[in-house]
């Protein structure tokens, strides 16, 4: 996939699911992004969602983090976590399903899943942005504020998405280290060595 690079990453016209597929295919996005689903039982749609709408129209108000989480909640615990287990278990098929008549079957079976999965979790990222759109009459063009704006929108909507999984304190750093960790690699973020010269 072709990436379109604007001032701030990824192409700022493209819709959620295009972007998404841009952001993800970016050096360390999608380890991290994973991590904090497997880990962390974060909804990497709902992550991502976070830093659209930071980069779209700016922070998002708590009702609306909440309403989506909970507009996808029964569709990701019904649909896209099972298509997701079903995919992985036949990663590494029963032994039965690996003799030479069913092993190419069970690899067939696994990327119409795999297609399966990608379809439910388009439906969850249109679901998501069709209630962004209903409540933002426009975009907000927070773009042209800079990126630090966008960025500082995008830590606000995530943690509040934290808020709704119910982070406790003694998981609260792990959150924030990971959270930077992927506004770092989204943003393109160059760190820089701040430790005195002795030279």
């Amino acid at each position: 996939m072709t990436q379109k690079q604007g001032p701030q990453g990824p192409d700022y016209n493209l819709d959620f699911w295009d972007w998404s597929q841009n952001i993800y295919a970016q050096k360390g996005v999608s380890a991290i992004l994973l991590q904090m689903q497997d880990d962390l039982d974060m909804n990497v749609n709902l992550l991502l969602w976070s830093i659209w709408t930071a980069q779209h129209y700016g922070g998002a108000p708590a009702p609306l983090i909440k309403n989506a989480y909970a507009a996808i909640d029964v569709w990701t615990k019904e649909i896209s976590q099972n298509l997701r287990r079903v995919r992985r278990a036949l990663k590494k098929p029963p032994k039965a399903a690996t003799s030479a008549a069913n092993s190419e079957r069970a690899q067939n079976l696994r990327k119409k899943v795999k297609k399966a999965e990608l379809d439910a979790e388009e439906i969850e990222q249109n679901i998501l942005q069709t209630m962004t759109e209903d409540h933002f009459t426009a975009p907000q063009t927070p773009q042209n504020k800079g990126q630090s704006v966008i960025i500082d929108a995008a830590r606000q909507n995530l943690r509040l998405y934290f808020t709704q999984t119910g982070v406790t304190k003694m998981d609260e750093a792990l959150h924030e280290s990971l959270l930077e960790k992927l506004l770092e690699n989204v943003f393109c973020i160059q760190k820089t060595d701040t430790a005195p010269n002795h030279d």
